[in-house]
Order: structure tokens, then sequence, then C-alpha cells
């Protein structure tokens, strides 16, 4: 399993990457377990109390939670009633389609099965304006324990030998919709293959092999804690996982970076 230190997803993130994101004023939502970025999903609140039993959980600017409310739900019925033509001409309008195909191909690539595709859950959409009309959105992923190797069965029994391009539900419109697209299909394709190359070393399972092996060494020294679970670093699939047969630091044929990168260049015929 893979366990995570992360900076938290809030004003001062924002604030930190006005640059990337073309500005700091917008509105912030976490999409929790169901945000399919359907109009049936539409479930918000500002209020973190109430989080747990709403889809899009406005993170600022609270006070103005009607008016991002109305450009959420904007947003998700263009995604929804568009079709073709006129839907390629408006999300890349409102969305960097490269950077989100791009981005997507690595939670695939890395087996995060645990996100919008599959569980609508584990993503904030960050709205860089408060004009219900005119705004980009930045789609950011996070809650990559569930990656790696581990599964459940009921959602996805192996993650390593899993479609790039059936990782997920039908019910996902934004990705599916983009994936029909012959154009957009191909940014995926090329993203997966740059990803998968072996001389690109980024899933290489020889190369990960060191610096997985490097960095356990370096955690295993502060693993120990009050609550008696994770004692140790290991190298094997967390205990709630169906699928057991995938490791890290092993240069055999279940090292599931080498199953990941052979299965996916196999489908995509290179």
């Amino acid at each position: 399993g893979v366990y995570q230190m992360t900076e938290p997803f809030d004003e001062d993130y924002i604030c930190d990457r006005a640059g990337r994101f073309f500005s700091q004023d917008g509105y912030l939502w976490r999409c929790s377990a169901g945000a399919f970025l359907r109009d049936a999903d539409i479930r918000t609140t500002a209020d973190s109390g109430k989080g747990e039993s709403s889809t899009y959980l406005l993170m600022n600017n609270q006070d103005r939670h009607a008016t991002a409310e109305k450009q959420l739900s904007e947003f998700i019925s263009n995604i929804n009633r568009l079709n073709d033509k006129a839907f390629q001409a408006w999300i890349i309008s409102v969305l960097d389609v490269r950077l989100f195909l791009r981005t997507y191909a690595v939670m695939v690539c890395a087996g995060l099965y645990d996100d919008y595709w599959n569980t609508g859950d584990n993503y904030y959409l960050f709205f860089n304006s408060m004009d219900d009309g005119r705004y980009n959105v930045f789609f950011i992923p996070y809650g990559f324990d569930k990656s790696l190797g581990s599964s459940e069965k009921a959602i996805m029994p192996d993650p390593g030998m899993q479609d790039p391009y059936h990782w997920g539900r039908s019910i996902a419109p934004l990705v599916n919709k983009l994936l029909q697209c012959e154009e957009f299909n191909e940014i995926y394709t090329d993203a997966l293959y740059e990803l998968t190359l072996p001389e690109a070393y980024i899933f290489n399972s020889t190369e990960n092999i060191y610096i997985i092996q490097d960095l356990m060494g370096k955690v295993s020294y502060y693993t120990k804690n009050d609550t008696g679970l994770c004692m140790k670093a290991q190298d094997r699939p967390v205990e709630w996982s169906s699928q057991k047969r995938y490791n890290l630091t092993k240069d055999d044929e279940n090292n599931f970076f080498r199953v990941r990168s052979e299965r996916i260049r196999f489908l995509i015929g290179q």
C-alpha cells in the first residue's frame, strides 16, 4: 500500500499556485464518492460538517455558495448535454484537455482505481473565476493510497491488467466523452506510450526497484507508532487488497511496474 503526507488542498494551496491557475480567485470543490459529474450527482454544501453526505464540498468562499453552485451546475450540465463537435469546442475552452488526459494517463498507469472514473472520488475541481460562464477549471487528483497493485474486487479485481481505455465506468461522462474524440484519444494514447517506454524509466521495473528499496530503507526508521498498525515497511499489498500477487522490489513476473507497462503497451499495440 501507499501511505502519504500531502499538502492540504485549500486557499493557501491555490494562492501558492496562482501563476499556474492564472488566478487565485475562484471556487475550490472537493469531489467525493459518487461525484461523476452528472446532473443527478449534484449534492453540494459549504458546510464541512455535512461534507460526508455531499458529493461536492465547497472549500473556500463559502459565503458565495449559491453562485459557486450555479457555476458548477452549468459546467456539469454542459458535460452531459453537449455532444460531438459542440462538446469538443466547449471543453477545450474551459479545460486544458491535454493536461487532464496526461494526468489521467499517470493515474491509470499507477493503478489508481479509487478515482473519478471508477468511484467518482478523490479529486478537486478549481474554477479560476467567480464568473458563471467565463472560467477555466482545473482537475486536481489526490488519494493515491489505492494504487500500485492494491485492489478491491468489487471495484477492480486486477488493476495491473485492466484496459486503460476501459479503466472505469460508463457513467463518468467527462473522460468517456473525451476519449470518443480521435484527437483527444491520441493525446491519451501518446501519454500511455511515453510513460511505459522502457528507456524512459518512469515505469521501468528495474529502475523503480532501486528507488523503492531506498525509500523503504529510509522510512523503516519511522514506522513504529502508537497504533500498532503498519509497524514495518513491507513490500506487499495491504491487508484489505483482494489482489495479493504484486510486489515492487523484485525483478519477477509479479512486479507491478513490469506487469502494468507490458499490459498497456500490448493493448496500445506497441
